[in-house]
């Protein structure tokens, strides 16, 4: 068994009290962005985050979410802590590994690597407590990041990953999409995340995609990757991007929180992978 092996196992033996104080996995290899994230400001383009009545009353939707917390929930929290595409092989099946996709792994690396731009800039322009450093009723589920709570980082990359993966397959878009925004209101479950950082991170999620694909880089990577995936998933690799660069799926709605805080798709329920690789791809968001 490889040391790497090894640590994720013992990763997954250490009860939930343990791992609030853990360090998050380590960052992937550095991967070059793509350059025209460069352009997207988040400070512009998104609201700023409620003021302290407002954080207030969010704080009592993360409390009823977590009134209702289950062990499952807290293992799936632990699940998709690591910012990693590949999360959806929940979704896509065993054969959805980087060691079967190259392509897409080098595609979703670089997207991650451009997240991270207008990401970092964002939060440390807002400077957001996350929820338990404002109320110690606030129990969090794995590690909570040092880094900022406005906008989500899970979310915005969760949800870009859902756009692109719709993008490539567009006759699963919705489950693209809704495996994506589970990213996003699983770090409500885990409570480090109020409900305007995750909706933030929805909305970030879509300007960095309407900004990616315009860029030459990312349709030629996005090109070779979706022929790849598509191609591994058995289906025919004659899905086209619009001129704009936008899939036909504009019919999409995307699912919404009930006014308790629980989300609307309860026939979803991903399997949970059995051993979460924590050597994969990870941002402290």
């Amino acid at each position: 068994m490889s040391y790497r092996r090894a640590a994720a196992l013992l990763l997954l033996a250490l009860p939930i009290q343990a791992l609030k104080a853990a360090d998050m996995p380590p960052p992937p290899p550095a991967a070059r962005p793509y350059a025209i994230v460069n352009q997207v400001d988040l400070t512009k383009l998104l609201a700023p985050p409620p003021d302290e009545a407002g954080a207030r009353k969010e704080l009592d939707q993360l409390l009823a979410i977590q009134a209702k917390r289950t062990a499952a929930d807290e293992a799936a929290c632990i699940h998709d802590q690591v910012i990693n595409v590949f999360r959806f092989d929940d979704v896509l099946g065993s054969q959805f590994t980087p060691e079967n996709l190259p392509k897409t792994n080098h595609l979703f690396l670089r997207v991650v690597a451009s997240v991270h731009i207008p990401m970092q800039k964002a939060q440390e322009y807002w400077t957001r407590k996350r929820p338990p450093a404002v109320d110690p009723a606030i129990k969090p589920v794995g590690a909570v990041p040092a880094t900022a709570a406005y906008p989500s980082g899970h979310a915005t990359n969760g949800n870009l990953f859902g756009i692109i993966l719709a993008d490539m397959l567009p006759e699963r878009a919705k489950e693209m999409r809704a495996r994506g925004e589970l990213f996003g209101y699983r770090r409500l479950l885990a409570g480090v995340h109020y409900p305007s950082d995750v909706e933030a991170g929805k909305q970030s999620a879509a300007f960095i995609a309407k900004s990616l694909k315009g860029d030459p880089e990312y349709r030629a990577d996005f090109a070779a990757a979706r022929d790849e995936l598509r191609m591994a998933l058995g289906r025919k690799a004659d899905k086209k991007m619009d001129k704009d660069g936008d899939d036909d799926d504009a019919g999409y709605a995307a699912k919404k929180m009930d006014k308790d805080g629980d989300d609307d798709d309860a026939a979803y329920a991903p399997k949970q992978a059995a051993t979460p690789d924590a050597s994969k791809e990870a941002k402290e968001y």
